[in-house]
C-alpha cells in the first residue's frame, strides 16, 4: 500500500507528464531517434508537415451532464501540428495536444540540413509507446502511405 501511494503522488507531481514547453524535449528525459530523408529540408517539412496534419489533426467537444447542480460543462479535446523555423535553419514540426485548459507536446520532429541535399530528422518521443508512431514518419519518408492514423 505504501508503495502505490508513493507511485501516485509521483505521477501527480508531474514526473511523468508530458512536456509543456518545447524545450523540455532537450532535457535528455526523451529518446530520439535518427531518420534519413533524401529530400531536402524544405520538402521534408512539407512532406512531413502534410502527412501529420493528415494524420493527427483532431478535434472533438462532448457535453457532460452535472446531474448534482443540473448543469452540463462542455468539454473537448484537441490534437494539431505546429511549426517554427529557428535562426539556424533548423526546422521544428510539434504534436500538440489541448485537453480542457491543458496544453502539451506529444512529439517533437526536427529537421536539419545534411550533407547531399538530404535531411537529418530527429524524432523525439515522450515514451516507448511512440516507437510506432516514428516509425510511420519513416514510411513516409519512404513513400509509404500512412495507416491506423490516430494517436493510439
Amino acid at each position: 500500500m505504501k508503495h502505490l501511494v508513493m507511485f501516485t503522488l509521483i505521477l501527480l507531481s508531474g514526473c511523468a507528464s508530458p512536456p509543456k514547453d518545447i524545450n523540455e524535449f532537450y532535457s535528455g528525459k526523451f529518446a530520439v531517434r535518427d531518420l534519413t530523408s533524401p529530400y531536402s529540408p524544405e520538402q521534408t517539412h512539407n512532406l512531413l508537415f502534410t502527412e501529420l496534419v493528415k494524420c493527427y489533426q483532431r478535434e472533438t467537444t462532448s457535453i457532460v451532464p452535472i446531474p448534482a447542480v443540473g448543469a452540463a460543462v462542455k468539454v473537448s479535446q484537441s490534437s494539431y501540428v505546429e511549426y517554427n523555423i529557428l535562426e539556424n535553419g533548423t526546422r521544428q514540426l510539434a504534436l500538440v495536444g489541448e485537453a480542457g485548459w491543458n496544453r502539451f507536446y506529444q512529439q517533437l520532429v526536427e529537421l536539419k540540413a545534411a550533407e547531399d541535399n538530404t535531411t537529418l530528422v530527429q524524432v523525439y518521443e515522450i515514451s516507448s509507446g511512440w516507437e510506432k508512431h516514428t516509425a510511420r514518419i519513416a514510411g513516409w519518408l519512404k513513400g509509404q502511405e500512412a495507416s491506423g492514423c490516430g494517436l493510439w
